[in-house]
């Protein structure tokens, strides 16, 4: 699977003359590949499983159908101006779980959302999420960077603290692909994945130097060398409304 960003002008054009292509969120597109290549036993035992109360976790269930505007949307673009570092956006979006669930996993049949868990005596992720659809549950990790910050630096290459944060990224996976086990038993993680996608939410759009084509051109190349699924983003993405839609070529459509 390479997926391939589009705006939605360009998917509706596509629409009209393709009809074996789906749009998928982006966040979507990373586990419908891995879910179709599973063996229809594996898709069965997944399903069953997945749709089993996840006791545990209820105190982090996050309804998805809610709406996201008025006083709270203002809250949030203001400190997405102002703030110094990221610790006031993690605890708006610690209050306000619905705001990242909606961004991170639209699924229909509701999402958890975990604040500062641990994996570990080690690691400590802004967020982890969790997602629940016909296929199951699906896990993302979210790591929060300096709104003041940017990607890249201006011959393109990669700023420290986006490398910091992929190094988080990279860690995290390492470390439930040891502990796998002690993460969904003991922790109570269930069905988590060592290589689960995760997404990296850094700095302001007006903060990069790059020129659009270029920056989003990058971003693709970062994203696309990482096998499990990575997404980068500016905080003013949890603002938009339209989904992050992704081209996704499957032989099963």
């Amino acid at each position: 699977m390479s997926p391939e960003e589009l705006n939605l002008e360009e998917i509706e054009k596509l629409f009209e003359n393709d009809n074996k292509v789906k749009y998928l969120d982006e966040s979507q597109a990373v586990y419908e590949g891995k879910y179709e290549a599973m063996a229809p036993h594996e898709r069965v035992a997944r399903d069953e499983a997945g749709h089993r109360r996840i006791k545990q976790l209820e105190p982090y269930f996050v309804h998805p159908h809610q709406t996201f505007r008025g006083r709270e949307r203002i809250e949030l673009a203001d400190l997405i101006r102002a703030s110094v570092d990221e610790r006031p956006l993690h605890k708006f979006l610690k209050s306000h779980p619905y705001v990242l669930t909606r961004r991170i996993m639209p699924a229909h049949h509701g999402q958890l959302c975990m604040s500062k868990p641990r994996l570990g005596c080690e690691y400590v992720p802004d967020f982890l999420i969790a997602g629940l659809d016909s296929g199951g549950w699906w896990w993302y990790g979210v790591e929060l960077e300096n709104p003041n910050k940017a990607m890249f630096t201006e011959d393109g290459h990669e700023t420290k603290e986006l490398r910091d944060a992929i190094k988080q990224v990279e860690d995290w996976r390492t470390w439930l692909q040891e502990n796998i086990s002690y993460a969904r038993n003991t922790l109570g993680y269930k069905y988590i994945d060592g290589d689960m996608a995760c997404h990296i939410i850094i700095g302001r759009r007006e903060n990069e130097v790059l020129e659009e084509k270029r920056l989003k051109s990058r971003r693709r190349a970062v994203a696309k060398r990482d096998k499990c699924g990575l997404f980068l983003h500016h905080f003013e993405w949890l603002l938009d409304d339209k989904p992050s839609l992704v081209r996704y070529e499957s032989s099963s459509v």
